[in-house]
Formats: C-alpha cells, structure tokens, sequence
C-alpha cells in the first residue's frame, strides 16, 4: 500500500502490525467518504434536474437507486 510505503520512507515510520491495520481502516474510511461524497453529488446533480424540468422525480430517483418517496425526501432536505 502506498501510504505505508510513503509512512516508512519518507518518515521512517516503522510498519508494524496494528500501524499497517490502522493504516488500512483509516484508508478504507477515506475511500467511503468520497464514495459517499460522489453520491450525494450525483443526487444533487439530479435534484437540480427535476426542479429545471429536465428529469421525472421518477427519473431521477432510478438513476440513483432510490423510491420516488425516498427522493423527494431528499429533495426536501436540500431546500433546507
């Protein structure tokens, strides 16, 4: 993993067991809060579509894996 490698090198950081697990977790939660990041952008992206009349809330809501209901309670929340 790059990260461990960049620790060890360049601050000479020993690598140990529970670091390279610590390591791992604080990499993986990265991951999701960009994944998460990238969905509610796209869910944003959508919302602005329905409200130009561009997107169905039915559309909208496909795109993205959600109810209709689910959406529109999105929506609401972004008005916010």
């Amino acid at each position: 993993m790059r990260e461990m490698e960049i620790l060890n090198g360049i601050y000479r950081i020993a690598m140990t067991e529970e670091i390279e697990r610590e390591v791992t977790k604080v990499c993986s939660l990265g991951g999701a809060i960009k994944e998460a990041g990238r969905e509610e952008g796209r869910i944003e992206m959508l919302i602005q579509l329905v409200n130009d009349g561009d997107f169905t809330v039915e559309k909208a809501a496909a795109k993205v894996n959600m109810t209709s209901e689910d959406f529109l309670k999105k929506r609401e929340e972004y008005k916010k």
